[in-house]
């Protein structure tokens, strides 16, 4: 209901602030914003509102901050939305792919867990895996297991797994480097 009676957008719009405003008391409204954003995210409903409203774009925004609760915050907004199957399509063809493959190489400490879980649910539907497939991928996978907490490890394991059952087509990935 809070979703769907336009409280999200104006959440995003201040969680998409990040001009500083003020300083203390603007960071602390964008974070508040961002909080709030991350707990309607929890409801599975609102998880595809939110991908419609612009909750995709706010995590590579989130994910790209210098701040860490921020990028904590952005890694589970993208891994609820990465969750529903009718966000999935949307998140493998977007710039978040991307952001969260850069963000996992190598892994921040506190930051890795549910990015890599993301990942691994967007492996985990085999729809997608030839999107997936790639030697980015692969290297974020392995820079997640090798230098991850062990959460972190499980989904990145799990996201490999999925990511081997899928017979690759394009040449360059069948043929070994040099």
């Amino acid at each position: 209901p809070i979703v769907q009676n336009g409280f999200a957008p104006d959440l995003l719009r201040v969680a998409f602030d990040s001009s500083g405003g003020s300083g203390i008391i603007a960071g602390g409204v964008r974070r508040a914003a961002v909080n709030s954003l991350v707990a309607l995210s929890v409801n599975y409903g609102a998880r595809v509102v939110l991908r419609r409203q612009g909750a995709l774009r706010l995590s590579v925004d989130l994910l790209q901050s210098e701040e860490f609760y921020l990028r904590k915050a952005g890694g589970t907004l993208a891994c609820n939305l990465c969750l529903h199957p009718k966000n999935k399509h949307e998140a493998v063809h977007s710039p978040l792919l991307r952001q969260m493959l850069k963000s996992t190489t190598p892994p921040k400490p506190g930051e890795e867990d549910d990015v890599a879980l993301a990942i691994a649910a967007l492996c985990a539907d085999h729809a997608y895996l030839k999107y997936l497939v790639s030697p980015a991928m692969t290297a974020a996978m392995l820079s997640i297991i090798k230098h991850g907490s062990r959460e972190a490890c499980r989904h990145a394991a799990w996201a490999l797994a999925s990511l081997a059952s899928h017979r690759p087509r394009e040449r360059s990935l069948l043929v070994p480097e040099a």
